[in-house]
C-alpha cells in the first residue's frame, strides 16, 4: 500500500503521540503508592487474595 506523505505524516504523529501517552501512564502506575508499594506489588497481593 501505498500512502501519500501527508497520510504517512498524520500517521507517524498519531503513533508517537500513542507511544509518549502510554509512557506517561506506565510512569505514573509504577510510582509508590502512599504507604511506599508498587502498583504491581499492590495488584500482586490483591491477585492472591481470595474474592469471599
Amino acid at each position: 500500500m501505498c500512502l501519500d506523505n501527508g497520510l504517512r505524516n498524520l500517521v507517524r504523529e498519531y503513533a508517537f503521540e500513542t507511544t509518549q501517552s502510554a509512557a506517561k501512564h506506565a510512569e505514573a502506575i509504577n510510582k509508590q503508592s502512599d504507604n511506599g508499594k508498587k502498583f504491581s506489588e499492590l495488584v500482586k497481593e490483591y491477585g492472591k487474595k481470595p474474592l469471599f
